[in-house]
């Protein structure tokens, strides 16, 4: 009897790691483990981790802060003076 074999790249438990393994980096950096060991453990990239940390630690550096609006009508070239003769 023949027997087929199918190999998929793609299949959902691998998509799914891929989308909780960047969270869990973030969670092991917050309880202070190296990019590196994360990394590993999680068969991440070393940049990988990197970037993730820094985009997030962006994200969480500014999250408490409030910004003002910009001005709509105000032109961001022109200088203040520059209608003063």
């Amino acid at each position: 009897m023949p027997l087929s074999v199918v190999a998929s790249a793609g299949l959902p438990t691998d998509r799914m790691a891929a989308t909780i393994a960047p969270a869990a980096s973030l969670e092991l950096a917050r309880r202070g483990k190296s990019g590196e060991w994360s990394a590993s453990e999680l068969g991440m990239d070393p940049d990988q981790v990197l970037r993730l940390k820094q985009t997030q630690g962006l994200a969480e550096l500014f999250a408490d802060q409030e910004f003002s609006e910009a001005h709509g009508d105000a032109d961001p070239w022109e200088h203040p003076d520059s209608n003063a003769v």
